[in-house]
C-alpha cells in the first residue's frame, strides 16, 4: 500500500498544492529550530542531532538527542509509540511534521574521495530539515563563517538524510492512521 500514500496517510490534498502552500511554512519553522534550539554556547559544534516534532498548533517538542543523527532517527522510528507513550501529551500522535537538527562539515564537491571534515575547504554547518506527514520536505542551513546568510531549500534535497527522515516520518503517521481508526481505551 505504500504505492498509495494519498489513501494510507489520509491526506486530501493534491501533493502538488502541498508544496505550493506549505513549502514556505516548512523553511520557516526549519529556520526558527535552527535560531532557537542551542545545546551548547557554541551552536555549530553541537555534539548530539535533536529531533523533534510540530504539534498542530506549531508547538515544538524535543522528542530525543543522540550524537549520532541517522540512529536517533531509526529509534524513533521502530519504536513510535513507545517513545510517544514515554513523552507527556503523545506528541508523535499529534505531530504534523518531523524534524531534525545537526551539525557537521561541508565541503565542495570533488573527488568523492575527501571526507568533508578533512578538505581544505571544509566549512562547519548547521542544519535543519522538516518533513510534514504528507510527506512534504524543506530545510535551511547556515555556515558558521556566514550565519546571517541562511540557505533554504524547498524540498528538492535528496540523500541519506533526508531518506532517514522520510522513513521515520512514514512510521509515525502510520502510527497516526492506526490509532485514528484503532484509538486506545486510557
Amino acid at each position: 500500500m505504500l504505492g498509495a500514500p494519498a489513501i494510507c496517510f489520509r491526506s486530501n490534498v493534491d501533493p502538488g498544492d502541498v508544496f505550493t502552500v506549505v513549502g514556505m511554512d516548512i523553511q520557516h519553522h526549519a529556520l526558527e529550530a535552527l535560531r532557537n534550539i542551542d545545546l551548547t554556547d557554541n551552536p555549530f559544534d553541537a555534539v548530539s542531532a535533536v529531533v523533534f516534532v510540530l504539534g498542530r498548533d506549531d508547538s515544538r517538542t524535543v522528542i530525543t538527542e543522540y550524537p549520532d543523527v541517522y540512529i536517533a532517527l531509526e529509534t524513533v522510528g521502530s519504536e513510535v509509540a513507545r517513545v510517544d507513550n514515554a513523552i507527556a501529551g503523545n506528541p508523535l500522535l499529534g505531530a504534523r511534521a518531523l524534524g531534525v537538527l545537526t551539525c557537521g562539515w561541508a565541503a565542495p564537491i570533488g573527488d568523492g574521495e575527501t571526507p568533508p571534515s578533512c578538505h581544505p575547504e571544509r566549512r562547519r554547518v548547521r542544519l535543519a530539515a522538516i518533513a510534514t506527514t504528507d510527506l512534504v520536505t524543506g530545510s535551511v542551513l547556515e555556515f558558521q563563517d556566514t550565519p546571517d546568510e541562511p540557505i533554504f531549500d524547498d524540498g528538492s534535497a535528496s540523500g541519506s538524510l533526508r531518506d532517514a527522515l522520510l522513513d521515520t516520518t512514514r512510521a509515525i503517521a502510520v502510527y497516526q492512521n492506526a490509532m485514528a481508526m484503532h484509538p486506545r481505551d486510557d
